[in-house]
């Protein structure tokens, strides 16, 4: 390799020891022709490694700034209920703002929905009387823990009615045991 293609080398960026100036008569008078190769060599070595180190610590600074974004980021999500079939909710979830979470339930949910809830960043749980047929005895309740918010739902509802309730999701085979949206529970776009 020509010393003029590790000049080419050291315009784009790679850095070079002084021949690169203009100074590569004293040094191949000082160390000779392969010396200022290997030296040569070197410095581009050591330059793509920098390259390289830098290139992977401004992706792993990118990374660290899109988490902490989308965890300082609210999410919403809404549910919504038709009420002439209580055997159904409609849940949205993971929208920046309520109120595309809220088209995006009522869309899915179909004509006649009655919205239940809007909430962010936090779990929500529903309760109902036992053997309850209006969609108006149903009520919620709004917690960061999801554990936590089932048995807010059910006292809540057993304030409310008088009688003994019960917690659901929908369908009732559902898994999960309650409604979250947010980063910290991974239900966000």
């Amino acid at each position: 390799m020509k010393i003029s293609e590790f000049v080419m080398l050291a315009a784009i960026g790679v850095a070079l020891p002084s021949i690169a100036n203009g100074q590569d008569d004293q040094w191949r008078a000082y160390l000779g022709d392969a010396d200022v190769v290997n030296m040569l060599q070197e410095q581009i070595s050591i330059g793509r490694e920098q390259q390289n180190a830098n290139y992977r610590r401004s992706r792993e600074l990118l990374s660290e700034n899109l988490v902490l974004k989308s965890s300082q980021r609210e999410y919403y999500g809404s549910v919504h209920m038709n009420p002439n079939d209580l055997t159904e909710l409609y849940w949205a979830a993971g929208q920046r703002d309520a109120k595309a979470s809220i088209v995006s339930g009522a869309n899915m949910c179909g004509k006649g929905c009655k919205l239940l809830v809007t909430f962010s960043d936090s779990c929500v749980m529903f309760a109902e009387p036992r053997g309850n047929s209006e969609v108006s005895n149903i009520v919620y309740a709004i917690d960061d823990d999801p554990e936590r918010v089932i048995e807010a739902a059910r006292q809540k509802c057993q304030a409310a009615n008088g009688v003994a309730c019960d917690v659901f999701a929908r369908p009732r085979s559902a898994e999960h045991p309650s409604y979250c949206v947010g980063y910290r529970y991974g239900i966000y776009s």
